[in-house]
């Protein structure tokens, strides 16, 4: 073997090790931000049926599920998510 073709390998072997480390660290990343969107979903989701269920009983009705989940899908998440997406286009 010259030497031209062993440097030619060694970068292959570097190459593919650049890629390997890059699709661990991108795989990484994308499962972190997974946890973190469920987590404050979640998190969003408790406060928000506690807020609702105590200003229900302020004014003397029972807690709804029928009620809170339209209004929690509808105005409170999509309006969370559209200013989160507005933040990053703009």
């Amino acid at each position: 073997m010259n030497t031209h073709q062993d440097f030619s390998e060694t970068l292959r072997w570097l190459a593919k090790c650049f890629w390997s480390i890059r699709r661990g660290i991108k795989a990484f990343l994308r499962s972190g931000y997974r946890r973190i969107l469920s987590v404050s979903w979640i998190g969003q989701f408790l406060f928000q049926m506690i807020v609702v269920r105590n200003e229900a009983e302020e004014h003397g009705q029972p807690f709804t599920w029928s009620d809170f989940l339209p209004q929690f899908f509808s105005s409170l998440t999509l309006e969370n998510w559209q200013s989160e997406f507005l933040q990053l286009v703009w």
